[in-house]
């Protein structure tokens, strides 16, 4: 399981659950522009990406898709 929280201040968190150990939050965090660890990791973005929620959502997906395609 993985969840991606999208607040309205800018910031992203990114947190997998216990049992997937396959996936790596701080490399999704990394390709949108920030970091973390490996369990629970972040990003934070101008407030004119999450009024632009469409381009948002979409760089998020296109990054998840590229992390996913390659394991």
């Amino acid at each position: 399981d993985l969840a991606i929280v999208i607040f309205s201040n800018g910031s992203i968190t990114i947190v997998r659950g216990r049992d997937r150990d396959d996936i790596d939050c701080s490399e999704i965090a990394r390709r949108l522009g920030g970091g973390g660890h490996r369990h629970i990791a972040g990003v934070q973005v101008r407030r004119r990406m999450i009024r632009e929620k469409d381009l948002l959502l979409q760089r998020i997906i296109n990054v998840l898709r590229e992390y996913f395609e390659k394991k």
